[in-house]
């Protein structure tokens, strides 16, 4: 499913997230790289998160980290500022069928 905006070859970060993904998990890093390189912090942030789920429930002890939400908030904006301009100089690999 592509925005209206794909069409016009403007690209938004998650475009070819779902090829990414596919590659990854079949250890095609090059491949997943090209496609998507935020599906390894997506993958790193899912099994942080389900290690976190397990330790927590098995210990009772649950890791946590405060981070200073304007911090936060500029790290997750710069991110994406940075993949969509990834994204959009792979433009021709992605609306490569």
């Amino acid at each position: 499913m592509h925005g209206p905006l794909h069409f016009l070859g403007v690209m938004d970060p998650l475009c070819g997230a779902t090829r990414a993904t596919y590659f990854m998990a079949h250890a095609e890093w090059a491949l997943a790289w090209a496609y998507n390189p935020g599906v390894f912090v997506l993958a790193f942030v899912s099994v942080f998160g389900v290690v976190r789920w397990i330790v927590g429930l098995a210990s009772g002890w649950w890791a946590t980290k405060r981070v200073p939400r304007r911090l936060a908030w500029s790290l997750v904006i710069a991110g994406l500022i940075a993949l969509e301009i990834n994204q959009q100089a792979h433009a021709a690999l992605l609306v490569r069928r």
